[in-house]
């Protein structure tokens, strides 16, 4: 869209406002392309929507603090998406026409140089904001090209273009900020296309009234379409598309306390497990980290088997050993802070670590031990009420079942 969509648009809108007899062709095509890109932004961020509603399907969205917009009213789930629809669609209108009076005054290059400049404020403010420039779902401690393309990068530009409705996350950009750079784009848009407009020649057809006004029109369309989608969106969440100011780091905090338990998770426990092992350090809130580990028992639902619990997200399945390495690899990265407080606290959790480890790992060899005495005494049962040996050779093997045969066959004959 960006990168296709956008530029063919401009380029042929620049010539229809130097044709003099514009074909309805060309006419269609323009708002055609600008159509089809809005209206395919619209449904990515529905599909997205639409998933998260379904993932939260088993305890319902309020229980969880961030998703999702859709309402539950028919009437308001078509409006959504009907608005989310009309808004990319004439926000990215004009973005085309700030695009094309770039190109009519032959000033492009400032157009890109402008860009650059927005985007290095842009990545300062989110640096500022969640102090690192790691994405909040990263496995390794360090900063991924994916991460820089995805969600650095690709998610800035579109939100020049076609904003992706997940950057009012906290983790991205969060609510408030997200609503500033459409309102600050929006307005920078008519700004420099009025300015553009007033040095067009005599080369371009179109009048400057003509021009301006299809560029407020365009506008005040994008702010009434947004208006709409909040009023459609579910009343819990609105503020999350204007006014919230939640950070990431503030967000993950809420996971480690008992304020919700959402997805599949069975416990708490399992919910701040399951985000501290897929979740960058960087934004974790090591204060309420530290206070979960501290209070962590052997006996918890945690650790009731020799895994982690399916119903534990992405560390579902996973060994003690394994968890416990993670635990330590994540907290290695608050060894960085320097004040005595938080140097005290880094400590205890790093004792408690090693404490609860030991628990857990002799808990789990009394248990795999009590499982092998059951065994072996299930299995000496069929052998007569003999314990088996240790250790069988296949001819061995093959001996004692066909002596079970025969002591079944006997029983059988006896008992006819």
């Amino acid at each position: 869209m960006v990168c296709e969509s956008l530029p063919e648009s401009a380029i042929q809108l620049a010539i229809l406002f130097r044709s003099k007899e514009p074909s309805s062709l060309m006419l269609y095509s323009i708002v055609s392309s600008i159509a089809v890109a809005g209206f395919i932004m619209a449904d990515t961020n529905i599909s997205y929507e639409r998933e998260s509603f379904m993932a939260q399907a088993r305890r319902g969205v309020e229980n969880h603090p961030l998703v999702c917009l859709l309402p539950t009213h028919k009437a308001k789930n078509i409006g959504f998406q009907f608005s989310l629809f009309l808004f990319h669609t004439a926000y990215l209108a004009t973005g085309v026409l700030t695009f094309v009076g770039f190109l009519l005054v032959g000033k492009t290059r400032y157009m890109f140089l402008g860009l650059l400049l927005e985007f290095c404020v842009v990545l300062t403010i989110l640096r500022i904001r969640h102090q690192t420039f790691h994405y909040c779902i990263a496995t390794a401690n360090h900063l991924t090209f994916v991460d820089v393309l995805c969600w650095i990068v690709m998610i800035t530009m579109m939100q020049n273009f076609t904003p992706f409705i997940p950057g009012r996350y906290p983790v991205v950009f969060g609510g408030r900020l997200f609503f500033l750079l459409i309102l600050y784009r929006l307005l920078m848009n008519v700004g420099v296309f009025f300015a553009c407009t007033s040095i067009f020649d005599e080369t371009i057809l179109i009048s400057q009234k003509e021009a301006q006004n299809l560029m407020l029109g365009c506008a005040i369309l994008t702010g009434v379409a947004y208006l709409s989608l909040i009023a459609c969106t579910r009343a819990s969440r609105r503020y999350q598309l204007h006014t919230s100011r939640e950070t990431g780091k503030g967000h993950v905090a809420r996971f480690y306390t008992h304020e919700f338990l959402t997805g599949n998770y069975e416990t708490h426990d399992e919910m701040a497990v399951a985000m501290t092992v897929s979740c960058h350090p960087a934004y974790i809130p090591f204060e309420s980290f530290a206070h979960w580990i501290l209070q962590l028992k052997p006996d918890i639902h945690l650790f009731n088997s020799k895994v982690v619990p399916k119903t534990s997200g992405d560390c579902a399945g996973w060994t003690h050993e394994h968890l416990f390495e993670t635990l330590e690899h994540k907290l290695v990265y608050f060894e960085r802070l320097k004040d005595e407080q938080s140097r005290q606290l880094f400590q205890q959790t790093k004792d408690s670590i090693v404490v609860l480890k030991e628990k857990v790992y002799t808990q789990d060899a009394a248990r795999e031990k009590e499982e092998q005495e059951r065994e072996q005494e299930y299995e000496g049962n069929l052998h007569g009420g003999q314990p088996l040996p240790i250790s069988l050779t296949l001819d061995d093997a093959m001996l004692e079942i066909e002596r079970l045969k025969e002591k079944i066959n006997r029983m059988k004959m006896k008992k006819l």
